[in-house]
């Protein structure tokens, strides 16, 4: 009895390692961009009626009371939690305010494309397919 010990080799182009870290980069690129389109939203701090004051249903809500919660909500229906810790009704409830200035929704973005990385690793797989093909194929028009 001889043993044969025959190990196969399998050998990866290396254009096809390249096309599948563009197809990676280009898929999770799309996928930060299409989180730009979520919709945040936010329940803000409002005040206590005061003594003898009837409560109403319309809340009094001082700019500067903290906001209770903010949720972001992804297209894609992932609902990501925001930390409110130091958040203002000013800043949230105004265009103008701190919370819409990019450097602190990037952190939103990014947060949700974490949540979401299965949709980064979806457009990837897409691209990267459309790459081999195209690759593969030429395609002529007459």
């Amino acid at each position: 009895m001889t043993a044969n010990n025959t190990k196969k080799e399998f050998s990866v182009s290396s254009k096809i390692v390249s096309q599948l870290l563009l197809s990676l980069v280009l898929g999770f690129s799309i996928l930060f961009a299409v989180e730009h389109y979520g919709n945040v939203s936010f329940i803000m701090g409002i005040r206590d009626p005061l003594p003898g004051e009837q409560p109403s249903f319309y809340a009094d809500a001082p700019p500067e009371y903290p906001v209770i919660k903010i949720n972001y909500t992804t297209p894609f229906g992932t609902d990501t939690k925001v930390s409110v810790s130091g958040w203002r009704n000013q800043d949230v409830y105004f265009s103008d305010g701190k919370f819409y200035e990019y450097k602190n929704k990037v952190k939103v973005y990014f947060n949700a494309a974490v949540k979401d990385c299965q949709y980064g690793f979806l457009f990837s797989g897409i691209i990267f397919i459309l790459l081999l093909f195209f690759t593969k194929f030429k395609l002529k028009f007459k």
